[in-house]
């Protein structure tokens, strides 16, 4: 972190000397190169120890970060799924993957990849983030907040998270306006239907029309009793309307009724049938 790559690489080194694993000193020294950008060093440490390939997860990963400094992607994605078939729970293997995936669009492996890292302690701050974010794209708000309270819980002075959970808030508020907007104009579009769309009667049509009763939204503002009293409206136009407004979830006077009480979701496009 402090960029000593040399002194790092000496300190490695003399760890030898007192009886270091040197599979371990190795493939550190190979990160260590990686960090400096001498990928050449790096992948000259490496195979020291190619020998511990298909049996060593750890090699594998680091064999995998050198492809991907070099952008070498695919093969890369090919080590990070070698490291994980070697140790399911290596979690850098894991996240790795399962930020890659998400590079090329694969949100639901990356989703896969991000769950197994977190279901595991301790908490991988990232990961849980990354997850947030893909969780927030589909539009799953609390699932991403859920994400987001277990990283405060375990840091709550962490600032990403907690601007990040401001923003799932608000993008939550704005889904749901959008939702509402869409439910009121379906509901307008059924109200403004016009009676000449629907198969009445010569004599029906005639009396609503007479009546100056156009659209749906007319006969919700008007009784049963107030249809009838009009002549020649009968029983059997009576039942042809009634028809017509069940088809669609609803019915004569319903509009009136309303006004006359607190307002409710009743002729919300959620309760009205599509017809």
């Amino acid at each position: 972190r402090l960029g000593q790559f040399e002194q790092a690489i000496e300190n490695l080194q003399a760890s030898l000397k007192y009886e270091a694993d040197t599979l371990s000193v190795t493939l550190e020294k190979a990160a260590t190169y990686r960090y400096a950008a001498n990928f050449d060093a790096a992948e000259k440490e490496l195979k020291n120890c190619a020998n511990f390939q298909n049996v060593n997860a750890e090699y594998h990963y680091q064999l995998a970060r050198l492809h991907e400094a070099r952008g070498l992607y695919d093969e890369a994605m090919e080590n990070y799924k070698v490291a994980l078939e070697l140790s399911p729970d290596h979690q850098k293997a894991l996240f790795h993957l399962a930020y890659r995936c998400d590079l090329y669009g694969n949100e639901e492996a990356a989703i896969d990849y991000y769950k197994q890292i977190v279901s595991t302690a301790p908490v991988y701050v990232n990961a849980l983030i990354n997850l947030a974010v893909l969780y927030e794209d589909m539009g799953e708000f609390n699932k991403a907040s859920k994400c987001i309270d277990k990283v405060l819980e375990s840091h709550p002075n962490h600032q990403r998270a907690a601007l990040f959970k401001k923003d799932i808030e608000s993008s939550k508020t704005m889904y749901y306006d959008e939702e509402k907007e869409k439910k009121k104009t379906h509901k307008a579009q059924i109200l403004e239907m016009p009676i000449s769309d629907f198969e009445l009667s010569v004599r029906s049509r005639n009396c609503l029309r007479k009546m100056k009763i156009e659209t749906i939204d007319d006969l919700l503002n008007i009784t049963e009793a107030e249809l009838l009293s009009y002549k020649n409206f009968g029983e059997t136009s009576l039942r042809e309307i009634k028809v017509i407004l069940d088809s669609k979830g609803l019915r004569l006077g319903m509009a009136l009724e309303e006004s006359e009480q607190p307002p409710t979701e009743t002729l919300d496009a959620a309760d009205v049938g599509e017809g």
